[in-house]
């Protein structure tokens, strides 16, 4: 026989699994920062820890803040340029370019 309980919710909302490891719910597995749906009442008291409310406006994952990458010219001797990640010093360039050219390359790269 099936255990029933009377459902006071008015009908499920989004949770989001947070912390390590997977959660095994209703024949899913829930893996971490993943997004789902149930009833409150549903969710087992032992993972209410693990098994958060997500924002009830938002169905879209949550993507980190990344900072657009700055680029620099960095002169290699004459007229030749090498265009330079301001933030790891890596060479986007093989070979060196004219000052004109590599700030087109930029633009480009900045999109």
């Amino acid at each position: 026989m099936k255990r029933t309980k009377e459902r006071k919710d008015t009908g499920k909302i989004w949770f989001r699994k947070i912390g390590r490891g997977s959660f095994r719910f209703k024949g899913q597995i829930i893996k971490p920062n993943q997004k789902f749906q149930a009833y409150p009442g549903d969710i087992p008291p032992g993972f209410t820890d693990v098994v958060v409310p997500a924002d009830k406006h938002s169905t879209e994952p949550i993507r980190p803040r990344v900072k657009p990458v700055e680029y620099k010219l960095k002169p290699r001797g004459g007229n030749w340029f090498d265009i330079e990640n301001a933030k790891t010093g890596k060479c986007m360039n093989e070979k060196g370019l004219r000052r004109v050219d590599a700030l087109k390359l930029i633009e480009k790269l900045v999109g």
